[in-house]
C-alpha cells in the first residue's frame, strides 16, 4: 500500500522548470500510468514574493504576539482578570502593533485609498481571528483544562495564516 502511494505520488513535488514568456515557472507533476499531468504552475517571481511577504509577516506577527502575550499574562496573573478578557485586551494591542508594522514593512500597496477604511477592514479580519482564538482558548482551557498560555499558542498558527491570506487577498495589491 505504501509502495503504491509512492509509485503514484512520489514525484508529485518534483520541481520541473518551464520557460514561458521569459518567466520561469515551477510545475508540480503527477505521474500516472506513465503520463504527466501538470497539477499547477506557479511563476517563480510570484512565489518568491509570497514567501518573502510571509516571512516578513511572520516577523511582524512575532513582535505583535509578544505584546499580545505580555498583556494576556499581565492582566490574567497580576490584575486577575478572566483569561478571555485578558486575551481580548492583548489582541487589541497586538492588532495595532501588527497593522503599524505590516503596512510599513510587508504590505505597502493598499487596494483602498483611505487609511482609516484600511484599518477598519484590517481590524475586521483580525476580529475573525480573535473569535477563533477566543473559541479555541475557551474550549481548550475551560473544557479540557489546558493552561491558557498553551491554548493561546495552539490558536496562534491557524490565526496567523488566516490573517495573512485574508489581508493579502482583500486589502493589499502586492
Amino acid at each position: 500500500m505504501i509502495d503504491d502511494f509512492f509509485s503514484i505520488y512520489g514525484n508529485l513535488l518534483r520541481p520541473n522548470l518551464l520557460e514561458t514568456s521569459d518567466i520561469y515557472q515551477i510545475s508540480l507533476i503527477k505521474h500516472t500510468n506513465n503520463r504527466e499531468n501538470t497539477l499547477t504552475s506557479i511563476p517563480i517571481n510570484r512565489l518568491t514574493n509570497q514567501i518573502s511577504q510571509l516571512t516578513k509577516y511572520g516577523i511582524v506577527g512575532l513582535i505583535a504576539l509578544f505584546f499580545d502575550y505580555l498583556i494576556l499574562v499581565f492582566f490574567t496573573e497580576y490584575v486577575h482578570l478572566n483569561h478571555l478578557i485578558s486575551a481580548t485586551a492583548g489582541f487589541i494591542i497586538g492588532l495595532v502593533v501588527n497593522y503599524t508594522l505590516a503596512t510599513k514593512f510587508v504590505f505597502k500597496d493598499s487596494k483602498l485609498a483611505s487609511k482609516r477604511l484600511e484599518f477598519i477592514v484590517f481590524s475586521i479580519i483580525g476580529v475573525g481571528g480573535l473569535l477563533f482564538t477566543i473559541g479555541l482558548m475557551w474550549l481548550l482551557t475551560d473544557y479540557f483544562a489546558v493552561h491558557y498560555t498553551i491554548s493561546k499558542a495552539v490558536a496562534v498558527g491557524t490565526v496567523f495564516l488566516w490573517n495573512f491570506y485574508a489581508r493579502k487577498l482583500i486589502l493589499f495589491k502586492d
